[in-house]
């Protein structure tokens, strides 16, 4: 793929299994370092702990992780 991302760090997030799975694999046959976390909170945890170059966000995720009178408002 590039030479950029070598020795990069990805995180997705996406509450769907199947959705960070594909792009896990996809990333590490490229050889890009892939991890995933199913909840806007266990992103978080891990973002705090890790130093990630790209961030994949499914943007309903974080909406849904809104509090509820923010989340009706959309």
């Amino acid at each position: 793929m590039m030479k950029v991302m070598e020795n990069k760090k990805v995180l997705v997030v996406d509450d769907e299994q199947f959705i960070r799975e594909l792009v896990h694999d996809f990333l590490e046959m490229e050889d890009i370092s892939c991890e995933g976390a199913e909840t806007y909170d266990e992103a978080l945890d891990l973002i705090e702990a890790n130093n990630y170059q790209l961030i994949l966000l499914d943007p309903p995720l974080l909406i849904m992780s809104l509090e509820p009178p923010l989340y009706q408002s959309f």
